[in-house]
């Protein structure tokens, strides 16, 4: 009892680490609710099951790091020790499949925010992985809520760990054995422990068409991803030729997304503020906003991708304007209500558009707002200055310049994940 005790008094404080702080770009500020139901149950798992225990450490340590500017060779001590045992955990005939799923995502997650160099786990893990969880993984029926949603997170770590030349954090074949939810995947419930009021129950049930928008979304952005010449060949006239195909056909799925939107998306945040409460109101309308935010940014994107001179803007314009719009607008609630900081899902957007803009005045405002974003996972000051010096290169140069090799250059280290 009492080495189970100071078992349980040594993991105390990364779990509450992980609880408080633990935070991932382009899923967390999109899915709040879902996000802190699961830091919960993983915790409590945590203390059955050592994988998930080890992995946690792990993840914890590595945001630790990040949050207070240590050395992050704790955290690489505890990602190797997490390794090992999910090597072992996974070759075993009797594991749990769902237990493995927890653990494969604490890892991505881990990977995905680590900025130096790290051979991901899933790389090449799939020959390891048991054909009966391979099985579990495909199949939907056998998915409990938190399950669902975990799998659905892994496909847009997926997606946004191949964004600015970065290479995926677990291969396609195992990508490809995640499936496509058809409908959105079904928010995690609660524990007989913690109860959820009624505000954050219509939250949960008016939000969720439109995180389904944001996930079909991040799917598109994957695609536009692998159109990089990080990816592919961009050195022909036939590669171009399919590049501008690829874009075409790309803007039609983005246009038909945009169309097909829920009733919710559609409305002003004066309409949905007369509608619901303030505690339902200001949540729904800050996830309103920063999905319609990282819908324009794909346009961005896109022109990016295309390789065009930059004075030949085609939707990038029109994007950059929405996205001001919507940060300087009524749907960015945050900053109305704490501390003047900005929700850092405007992250992307916001870098997109001060590398993206020729005009000074434009990029230095997206800068500004990138400063705004507070939380040190996010690496908002980073980002900012890394925009700032790109922009002003691109401008002396007056044309692109290739941003991962930018900040190699600059910065001595790969973009982080945003």
């Amino acid at each position: 009892m009492d080495l189970l005790r100071a078992r349980d008094d040594t993991l105390a404080p990364f779990i509450e680490f992980f609880i408080d702080h633990v935070e991932c770009p382009a899923i967390s500020p999109f899915d709040p609710v879902n996000w802190s139901l699961m830091k919960h149950r993983v915790s409590e798992l945590s203390h059955i099951h050592r994988e998930i225990r080890l992995a946690l450490v792990a993840l914890s340590s590595l945001c630790k790091t990040i949050y207070y500017s240590l050395p992050d060779h704790k955290a690489l001590n505890a990602y190797c020790a997490a390794k090992d045992a999910a090597s072992t955990y996974l070759a075993s005939v009797t594991n749990q499949p769902s237990i493995v799923l927890v653990v494969l995502f604490l890892l991505s997650h881990f990977e995905l925010l680590y900025s130096g160099d790290c051979v991901p786990f899933m790389e090449n893990q799939e020959t390891i992985i048991t054909s009966e969880t391979k099985k579990w993984i495909s199949d939907q029926t056998q998915h409990s809520e938190l399950d669902s949603r975990i799998l659905v997170w892994m496909k847009i770590i997926f997606c946004i760990s191949l964004r600015g030349g970065g290479n995926s954090v677990f291969s396609n074949e195992i990508h490809q054995l995640i499936p496509y939810h058809a409908v959105p995947a079904t928010n995690i419930q609660t524990s007989e422990l913690r109860t959820t009021d009624l505000e954050t129950q219509l939250y949960q049930l008016l939000s969720a068409p439109v995180f389904d928008f944001y996930f079909r979304l991040q799917s598109i952005s994957g695609e536009i991803a692998m159109m990089t010449h990080y990816h592919r060949s961009r050195t022909t006239g036939p590669d171009q030729v399919e590049i501008s195909q690829q874009i075409i056909s790309v803007k039609e799925q983005l246009h038909t997304l945009w169309e097909n939107r829920s009733a919710v998306q559609r409305q002003t945040p004066e309409k949905i503020r007369s509608l619901f409460s303030p505690e339902v109101s200001t949540l729904l309308i800050a996830m309103i906003g920063i999905c319609h935010a990282a819908y324009h940014t794909e346009f961005v994107e896109l022109d990016r991708v295309r390789g065009d001179p930059v004075a030949k803007w085609t939707d990038s314009d029109v994007a950059v304007n929405a996205i001001r719009d919507i940060v300087d607008g009524d749907w960015e609630t945050q900053d109305r209500h704490n501390d003047g900081s900005l929700n850092p899902a405007y992250l992307r957007p916001l870098f997109l558009c001060a590398i993206e803009c020729m005009d000074s005045e434009t990029s230095r405002w997206a800068v500004e707002k990138l400063r705004r974003i507070k939380h040190p996972v996010f690496r908002g000051e980073f980002f900012a200055s890394f925009a700032e010096a790109l922009a002003a290169a691109q401008r002396s140069k007056d044309r692109r310049v290739t941003s991962r090799y930018f900040c190699l250059w600059f910065f001595g280290v790969p973009p982080p994940s945003m």
